[in-house]
């Protein structure tokens, strides 16, 4: 188990390379409130439902609508964990787990050295429910815990990927409701089994092979002391040889002369020589096959060979165009084809992004419809500082308080229509 912080506004860096520079300004959010997501794995790939640690001194109903009913919300006062948050993790482990288990039969649960793991109310609950906790050694959990190797950079990646297209549909105000919504789409596609047994393998536990950890570090190790040994060396050698001037000016223009072709650097010139006698010698074949390539008359194409239809999306649209350049190419003179055929380059680019403008829009209004949907959500209380809950248990409540509200307003129509009973007969 592990502890992961999400800032639910904020995504990793990343950078794009182009080909021409240019600066593009793209849309991010701003809100850096801190979700804290307490994790399991196991060695087969499976992965326990989460307990997520959320800065607040109350559970809110809306927070557990889009959530799956196995998560279970926790609050703090600083959004971290400390000694509570573990003993009620450590709990929601023990319900998870206890049905897959035999009786009496111990399950190894790795930690690291946090102070809330070590506790001894926590320590007594593991002792007496059958679970044998291991503490990491210090300052190894980047190599030796299966969470930190494999499960939470695919899970802070795929969060910046949400964040990325949630910005560019214009939803920049991310709030708590909009991450949670979210959370279950992007814990499916981190914590998959592949993912999760890959991290038990590149930290050598599952299967057990302490060298896939070991052997790295080694070879880290070699190479810092080859590079110590070199730059040791060539201090010697720039010591103990002196410095030559070239006064002939020859081989120095002739050493320019080869550096200014890409290909022939680091050839010999006798090399170079035989790279020049090839080319020259295949000079005659190409031009005989670029003769017969222009001698060879094009198919021509009538217009019903392509099979024309109108077309009526993007798809369509690019398989036409190819055929239409190659029938214009084939009946047109050069010039006017290749003008014509940038007209139609033209088209196709202004109906992609016709097409793609469309998409885009479609999937704002989307976005900003759920997303005021989720703003219109009450902000009704489930518990005032009551200790953690499941989202299946805050809807149940949410709905036992939605009913218990139908039976009182029932109850006060009823009761006017009572009273208003009794006084037209009093009357």
């Amino acid at each position: 188990m592990n502890e992961t912080g999400i800032r639910i506004g904020v995504a990793k860096d990343s950078f794009v390379y182009t080909r021409r520079g240019r600066e593009v300004l793209i849309p991010t959010a701003t809100n850096r409130e801190l979700i804290s997501l307490v994790e399991c794995v196991s060695a087969t790939g499976v992965s326990l439902p989460p307990m997520l640690i959320m800065k607040a001194k109350t559970i809110l109903e809306q927070w557990a609508v889009d959530l799956p009913s196995d998560y279970l919300i926790n609050i703090t006062d600083s959004g971290y964990a400390n000694d509570q948050t573990a003993i009620d993790w450590i709990k929601h482990f023990d319900r998870m787990t206890a049905a897959a288990t035999p009786p009496e039969t111990w399950r190894l649960l790795l930690i690291d050295g946090h102070g809330s793991h070590l506790t001894a109310e926590l320590a007594n609950f593991c002792e007496s429910h059958y679970i044998q906790l291991y503490a990491l050694p210090p300052h190894t959990t980047h190599l030796l815990q299966p969470l930190d190797v494999g499960c939470f950079q695919p899970l802070k990646w795929y969060h910046s990927r949400t964040l990325d297209w949630a910005s560019r549909t214009g939803a920049v105000d991310i709030r708590r409701s909009d991450f949670l919504a979210t959370l279950a789409q992007i814990r499916g596609q981190a914590f998959k089994e592949n993912t999760i047994k890959s991290g038990w393998r590149k930290a050598g536990l599952a299967p057990f092979c302490p060298e896939q950890v070991i052997a790295p570090l080694r070879a880290a190790e070699a190479a810092r002391n080859l590079n110590e040994a070199v730059e040791e060396a060539e201090d010697v050698l720039r010591y103990l040889t002196p410095e030559v001037n070239n006064s002939s000016g020859e081989e120095e223009e002739e050493e320019e002369e080869y550096s200014s072709i890409p290909v022939l650097r680091g050839l010999s010139p006798g090399t170079q020589d035989r790279f020049f006698r090839q080319i020259w010698d295949a000079r005659g074949s190409l031009r005989e096959e670029l003769a017969q390539a222009f001698a060879t008359p094009r198919p021509h194409l009538a217009p019903g060979d392509i099979g024309w239809s109108t077309p009526k999306t993007v798809r369509v649209l690019n398989l036409q165009e190819k055929a239409v350049a190659y029938s214009l190419r084939c009946m047109l003179p050069y010039g006017v084809a290749e003008d014509v055929i940038s007209t139609l380059k033209g088209s196709s680019v202004m109906a992609r992004t016709a097409t793609g403008l469309e998409q885009a829009l479609n999937r704002t209004k989307a976005a900003e419809h759920a997303s005021t949907k989720r703003r219109r959500r009450n902000h009704r209380v489930v518990n005032a500082g009551g200790g953690p809950i499941y989202a299946k248990d805050c809807r149940e409540m949410a709905i036992q308080r939605i009913a218990n509200e139908a039976a009182q307003q029932q109850a006060a129509v009823n009761a006017r229509a009572r009273r208003a009973l009794v006084t037209r007969f009093n009357t």
